[in-house]
């Protein structure tokens, strides 16, 4: 693999704090299948998501630098997205939960 930049690691841990943020937000499902039904969609565009990553995954390892305008410009965008599904789920999910 090319040496990697500051700035796509500083976007793959953004990147990665975004996917973390998903995961705590549908950790507010706590097993109960309604609440899993209730965001469905969200674990639709999540797949989509995790489909365009493992092509960036690809891309990163046969050649970053002929793909690292692409790679950085996707990595923003799936951030984006991320950051977007988990506050999908968290608006659906959060009233719900009892202090």
């Amino acid at each position: 693999m090319d040496m990697l930049d500051d700035e796509f690691l500083d976007l793959v841990m953004n990147f990665l704090d975004s996917s973390k943020r998903i995961r705590d937000a549908a950790e507010l499902c706590d097993g109960d299948s309604i609440k899993q039904d209730m965001i469905h969609d969200a674990i639709k565009d999540f797949n989509v998501v995790s489909s365009r990553s493992e092509a960036l995954r690809l891309m990163t390892e046969t050649n970053y630098t002929a793909n690292r305008d692409f790679v950085l410009k996707e990595l923003k965008e799936l951030t984006t997205i991320n950051n977007k599904i988990a506050q999908q789920i968290e608006d659906k999910l959060k009233p719900l939960v009892w202090n």
